[in-house]
């Protein structure tokens, strides 16, 4: 399975989705760091 996580920091839920996915070794994407809301957006 592939999975994706678009996380910012300081995000509960953000990081529960990264624990029960850690499994799948997810590949996180981290707000301001690797895209910026701009860029989210235009996908």
């Amino acid at each position: 399975m592939k999975a994706e996580i678009y996380s910012r920091t300081n995000c509960v839920f953000c990081d529960k989705a990264k624990m029960r996915l850690s499994k799948y070794n997810p590949t996180v994407r981290m707000l301001d760091q690797d895209y910026t809301r701009k860029d989210f957006f235009k996908k």
